[in-house]
């Protein structure tokens, strides 16, 4: 929900084309019943609407915006393959690209005033600071060893479900199907540590069938696949401590996926991306008015504590719940345990209290931080549903 919104402040209007594409409209926690190992049943509603949509219609529909600005110049089959920097190497002045293709130019030297990379999962940001002669970031890894798999289905009319999304897991196993546009259905089913969702055809029917619902496994074993199975693999939590580095060249930050790689299961990465988006437009602003005009020094390090700072909420969320996995690699926080705790019993609570579950569900869309969890009058009913009537 957090990204939602901010994709509509990028783009004003975008939300409105998804919805005419086909997006499917969901109030999440009002209509969908979960099964989890901590709580299950109806949640109360939110009045916030969680849209469904294929990444291919999200990706094209923002490209489209994009380049329809003169300003902006798209150029296609090239990589970057090292910055360019001054004499001293204390500031970028450039990118050094290279053809991918027999049409493209064989090499080419890009100059700017600021250096982004957005360059995703794969970004070799590290390695072109290195080359310049600086120390690349430290680097903070949580992987949970969740492996998915995902496929599209189409139903026949007679078989359409009453529902729009359904979710349920087990501790190890998991499966999220959402209608998206186009009449057509995503199926996402994971697996932890070694259990994982196979790719061939019954074998993967049999490990839905395994989950506490038989809805999942009924609507696979009848929807028609329109597609192959996919899996995917690289599933950890990776943070760059660019804003860390003990020295930096000028004009050059790192930012999206290329700094916070988040599990995708949890479904935070376009949301923290955008925000990304907000925090550059909000520091250029600021550092704008409080430094000389178009001295660029110090707002590469400004930015990136910034980008920091951000990153800190989502990557606590995306790490405490893969924590709960008892085979999770990465220094486990001592309070982690306790964290566990209460968050299961604020679960237990919201799936009754119509305040609980409204700030539950405001934390986990990233529109609001998680401290606000913690507010005396919702920790006090916390504690007094598990060592009051509800423990008894």
């Amino acid at each position: 929900m957090g990204g939602r919104l901010i994709l509509e402040q990028l783009f004003p209007g975008i939300e409105a084309d998804l919805l005419n594409a086909g997006a499917t409209v969901v109030d999440w926690s009002g209509t969908i019943a979960p099964l989890t190992p901590v709580a299950s049943g109806s949640y109360f509603g939110t009045n916030y609407n969680v849209h469904y949509y294929s990444r291919d219609l999200l990706e094209w529909s923002i490209r489209r915006r994009v380049l329809a600005s003169p300003q902006i110049r798209c150029l296609q089959q090239q990589e970057v393959t090292s910055l360019l920097a001054d004499e001293s190497h204390t500031v970028v002045i450039g990118v050094q690209t290279r053809g991918r293709s027999q049409n493209a130019a064989a090499e080419e030297s890009l100059y700017a005033d600021l250096i982004i990379d957005a360059g995703g999962r794969y970004s070799r940001a590290p390695k072109w600071l290195e080359a310049l002669g600086y120390t690349p970031p430290q680097e903070t890894t949580v992987n949970s060893l969740v492996r998915y798999v995902s496929r599209y289905y189409t139903c026949p009319s007679d078989r359409t479900p009453d529902w729009q999304v359904m979710l349920t897991e087990t501790a190890s196993r998991g499966c999220v199907i959402a209608r998206v546009e186009g009449n057509r259905w995503l199926a996402t089913i994971t697996g932890v540590a070694g259990d994982y969702p196979p790719l061939e055809e019954e074998p993967l029917l049999d490990f839905v069938r395994s989950l506490p619902s038989s809805q999942a496994y009924q609507f696979i074993d009848t929807a028609v696949p329109i597609s192959p199975v996919w899996g995917y693999q690289h599933t950890e939590n990776r943070l760059r401590h660019y804003e860390s580095l003990s020295s930096r060249p000028e004009q050059f930050i790192v930012l999206g996926d290329a700094a916070c790689i988040l599990n995708p299961q949890h479904s935070q990465g376009i949301t923290v991306a955008a925000q990304s988006a907000k925090v550059l437009d909000r520091c250029l602003h600021t550092y704008s008015q409080t430094t000389t005009h178009r001295d660029p020094a110090g707002f590469a390090l400004y930015f990136q504590q910034e980008l920091a700072k951000n990153n800190t909420a989502p990557w606590l969320l995306a790490t405490n719940r893969d924590f709960r996995y008892r085979t999770t690699q990465g220094e486990k926080p001592q309070w982690s345990p306790l964290l566990h705790w209460y968050l299961d019993r604020l679960t237990m609570l919201a799936a009754h209290d119509a305040k609980a579950h409204g700030i539950l569900f405001a934390v986990t869309q990233l529109l609001k931080p998680p401290g606000i969890l913690f507010r005396p009058r919702l920790v006090a009913k916390v504690l007094q549903q598990h060592f009051g009537a509800g423990n008894r």
